[in-house]
C-alpha cells in the first residue's frame, strides 16, 4: 500500500530582528565598568649592605623568610612566581638583574576581586662603602589601599631588613 502524499503549509517565517551592532555593546559595556582608581607608590632608602645582599635578600626564599619572619616561597628566575608573608603577597619575577633590579608582577590576597596584579620594581645602586640605595616604584595599587602599602613596606620590610643585615653582618 502507498501512502499519499499530504500537502503541508509553508513554515512561517521569522521575522528579522536588528541585533544591536557590536560596538555599540563593547562601548555600552566599557562604560557602566567601573573605572579602576590606581595609585604610585615611589619610595628611596638606604641600607649599610652591598646591592646583592639586599637582592638576595628579596629574591631568595629563605632569606626573604628570614627578615620578615613568614614563609616564602618561590623561584628566582625570571618567569618564576613567588610567594611572602604566608601567602598574603603572590606574584611572579617579571625582570631579574642580580644586584641591581627587580621587576616583579604582584598583588595580596586585600586586592579586590578582578583588579589585575600591580608592578613593583626595586632598584639597587651602590651608594659608598658597602650601602646600597633602593628605589620602590609600585605602581597599579588599589588607591583605597596604597597608604595601608606605603606603611607596609616601612614596617614590615624596610625596618626588619635593616636589622637582618646589621645582624647578618654585612
Amino acid at each position: 500500500s502507498k501512502k499519499k502524499a499530504v500537502a503541508r503549509p509553508a513554515p512561517k517565517k521569522r521575522a528579522a530582528v536588528a541585533k544591536p551592532k557590536k560596538r555599540a555593546a563593547v562601548a555600552k559595556k566599557k562604560a557602566s565598568a567601573p573605572k579602576l582608581e590606581l595609585a604610585t607608590i615611589v619610595q628611596e632608602e638606604i641600607f649599610d649592605a652591598a646591592p646583592m645582599d639586599v637582592y638576595e635578600a628579596f629574591v631568595d626564599p629563605s632569606k626573604h623568610a628570614a627578615f620578615t619572619r613568614s614563609t616564602a616561597t618561590g623561584d628566582p628566575v625570571e618567569g618564576g612566581a613567588f610567594t611572602a608573608w604566608d601567602g598574603y603577597i603572590a606574584g611572579r619575577h617579571e625582570r631579574l638583574v642580580p644586584g641591581a633590579r627587580i621587576v616583579q608582577l604582584w598583588r595580596t590576597t586585600e586586592f579586590p576581586s578582578g583588579h589585575p596584579d600591580s608592578r613593583l620594581e626595586l632598584e639597587l645602586r651602590p651608594e659608598s662603602d658597602n650601602k646600597t640605595r633602593l628605589r620602590l616604584t609600585h605602581s597599579g595599587v588599589p588607591r583605597e589601599q596604597a597608604k595601608s602599602y606605603e606603611r607596609g613596606w616601612v614596617e614590615h620590610y624596610w625596618e626588619p631588613l635593616r636589622d637582618y643585615l646589621r645582624d647578618a653582618g654585612w
